[in-house]
């Protein structure tokens, strides 16, 4: 059974030791799907609607990895932004109402 991450699970590092899955972006619907999984091997799924800006690095910079470090969920004026640091050093950032 796949679980529905909340904003509130995803502030202040409550996403740490997820492993990103895939991602999936329907550009038309403004729409951005994230599926993780949780230290014990369930799915988990993060859905962004409206997003505004999708931001994700691969370069790998401290190694092979797929797990998050840090989540953190920033409010703005008139929207959010959604960061992810991975085990890998990359980073994954989403904007959106």
């Amino acid at each position: 059974m796949k679980s529905i991450i909340t904003e509130s699970m995803a502030a202040d590092s409550g996403l740490h030791d997820y492993e990103t899955v895939s991602f999936c972006v329907d550009y038309s619907a403004s729409r951005v799907e994230i599926y993780l999984r949780d230290a014990r091997g369930c799915g988990a799924e993060l859905v962004i609607c409206p997003f505004s800006e999708l931001n994700i690095t691969h370069r790998e910079p401290w190694g092979k990895g797929s797990y998050i470090v840090s989540s953190e969920l920033l409010i703005e004026e008139n929207d959010k932004a959604l960061s992810f640091e991975l085990n890998s050093g990359d980073s994954i950032t989403i904007r959106y109402k």
